[in-house]
């Protein structure tokens, strides 16, 4: 739910739905959404959880690849145990955030540390990916040098996470006759500094990540077009040209699906 303007005060509106005046369209699709919520909150815990109790368990996945992957997939997952649930209840729920003052800072903080999460953590794989092709006989990184990278992955994704967290409001408007709490985001008269904060969100979880994925494959795809089989036979060249083929547009589609699903919308 996003407020008309700043802090809600007493006398701005004479009822909840005129402050958030998407409160009754979501409220009037609230059957058709809460399962499709519940199907995908199933879904995404049972892939990510198996996902990650697989590279745990198994020592022959213990590798930088696997590792950030499970770093991706455990972001994932916290997202759909922690943050989902609640949020859509705060969207569906008419009067407002029911789970607490605490709670209500400790979402809005999990919530976009997790996306920085999943961005840093793709950005990496990427990386990593052009390190093994362009360099195949170096040695890998080794697995705890692996959970300082993820260490670091998470330490700066919580720190770009902080300043909404910090600006995330609590308002009980109860006090003054409506049965609704507000759970939202404000930076009252800084409008300066919230400008700042986006363009700089922009710039390192979206446009860095992006360079460095991009880079990364068309590295990749360059090296794998200057490969040949020396000494094959036509036929065998051809198979490796074909696939070569397949694995270039695979990168392709990998950066275009990573620019679209984290291109920033408008508020």
């Amino acid at each position: 739910m996003e407020p008309n303007g700043s802090s809600p005060r007493p006398g701005n509106a004479s009822h909840p739905k005129d402050l958030f005046p998407g409160l009754e369209l979501l409220l009037h699709f609230k059957p058709l959404f809460i399962p499709l919520y519940c199907l995908l909150v199933a879904v995404a815990c049972l892939g990510n959880a198996f996902l990650v109790g697989c590279i745990a368990a198994n020592k022959k996945l213990h590798n930088a690849t696997n590792f950030f992957l499970g770093n991706l997939a455990l972001g994932d997952l916290l997202m759909c145990l922690a943050c989902v649930p609640l949020t859509a209840s705060y969207a569906f729920e008419g009067r407002g955030w029911r789970f607490g003052r605490a709670m209500c800072h400790a979402v809005a903080l999990l919530q976009a540390a997790t996306v920085h999460v999943a961005v840093l953590s793709l950005a990496a794989i990427a990386v990593d990916r052009y390190v093994v092709v362009a360099y195949p006989v170096r040695r890998r990184i080794a697995p705890r040098y692996c959970g300082l990278v993820v260490a670091a992955i998470w330490a700066l994704a919580l720190a770009l996470a902080a300043p909404p967290a910090w600006h995330t409001a609590y308002v009980d408007l109860r006090p003054i006759g409506h049965d609704l709490i507000v759970c939202e985001e404000f930076w009252r008269h800084m409008e300066r500094q919230r400008l700042a904060y986006s363009c700089a969100m922009l710039l390192l979880s979206y446009v860095v990540p992006l360079l460095a994925v991009t880079v990364s494959y068309c590295s990749i795809s360059a090296h794998l077009r200057r490969r040949s089989l020396p000494g094959s036979a036509n036929l065998s060249q051809a198979r490796w040209d074909k696939k070569k083929r397949k694995t270039f547009l695979l990168l392709v589609v990998s950066v275009l699906v990573f620019a679209l699903c984290w291109l920033p919308c408008p508020p």
